[in-house]
């Protein structure tokens, strides 16, 4: 009876993962295809924080911690190396200077009049650059 059980929660919690997954894949389509590009960066990077907290087995507490999980385990290593240059300037990496931003502030955190904008060949992240509010023409690309 145990063992039924088991895989029945199993069977479940698959059924509800591909319900999921279909609904964020269907998502992504529509706001790419329609041109919503910040919606879609929105959807990606919430969806990093809501699987990161299936991860690790909590989706109320440690949400950074998550996010940061779920890209570790799942993304290109170039995304930790972008994360770890965010953390030596003063971001709370990856996940404040991305995640929060377009959830709190609509763009990518800035602090000191800089916003950090991940950009280039998306799989793997390549490149990534710091824009000046104040000087829309410096950019520092690294």
């Amino acid at each position: 009876m145990t063992e039924y059980v088991s895989a029945n929660k199993n069977t479940e919690a698959k059924a509800v993962m591909d319900l999921l997954k279909s609904f964020m894949f269907s998502d992504i389509k529509v706001a790419i295809d329609g041109g919503a590009n910040y919606l879609a960066a929105l959807a990606l990077s919430t969806y990093t924080e809501y699987l990161g907290g299936l991860l690790s087995g909590t989706l109320t507490s440690h949400l950074g911690q998550n996010y940061t999980k779920f890209i570790q385990k799942y993304f290109d290593s170039e995304y930790m190396v972008l994360d770890s240059r965010l953390r030596k300037d003063g971001f709370n990496g990856l996940y404040e200077a991305v995640r929060s931003g377009l959830v709190h502030e609509y763009f990518m955190k800035a602090k000191g009049g800089v916003s950090a904008v991940a950009t280039g060949s998306p799989i793997p992240l390549k490149w990534a650059c710091l824009r000046s509010y104040q000087d829309t023409k410096t950019s520092i690309c690294c």
